[in-house]
């Protein structure tokens, strides 16, 4: 039963993974298209692109935090593993699962207290500079990509529970 409901939450954050990483792959390509106008319109017209500075610090933290998550879940990050190398299975577990946790108590401070930023922002009615646009819509990239992060975590600790509870290491 464990297992059945630990596949099912694992399916439906794959796809939210895979939206989110769209998502990060769209603002991207928003920020080199940006930088493309900007840099083009700089050299070739002598007229910089309006607001490029402050479009490509949004596009370049969003595609930066929506995919944390992708990144923890493929195990593509830097990880610190000549220490934890030569110790046994079970305690390798153990000490990826306090990691985990730590990363997990971080990582919710981080949406709690930037979701508290960005309905500040929203309530005060901040705007981007330049551009005159509603900037908490851009801002609230961190809270959710951090969220996902920390699902993508709850995840990962599980699956490492129920190694150790089944006896699958």
């Amino acid at each position: 039963m464990v297992k059945i409901m630990l596949n099912k939450f694992d399916e439906v954050l794959n796809h939210v993974e895979k939206i989110v990483g769209i998502i990060a792959a769209i603002a991207l390509l928003g920020l080199m298209i940006v930088g493309v106008i900007n840099v083009t319109g700089r050299f070739l017209f002598d007229m910089p692109f309006f607001g490029a500075t402050e479009m490509s610090r949004i596009l370049m933290a969003a595609s930066f935090l929506l995919v944390l998550a992708g990144t923890q879940a493929r195990g593509q990050h830097t990880k610190m593993t000549d220490v934890v190398k030569h110790y046994p299975v079970t305690v390798r577990h153990i000490i990826e699962f306090i990691v985990l946790f730590v990363s997990l108590v971080l990582f919710a401070i981080m949406v709690w207290r930037s979701t508290q930023v960005v309905m500040n922002m929203w309530q005060y009615g901040y705007l981007v500079q330049t551009l005159r646009i509603p900037e908490a819509p851009f801002r609230i990239m961190l809270p959710f990509g951090a969220f996902v992060l920390c699902l993508e975590l709850i995840r990962q600790m599980l699956h490492i529970i129920t190694k150790l509870r089944y006896r699958e290491i």
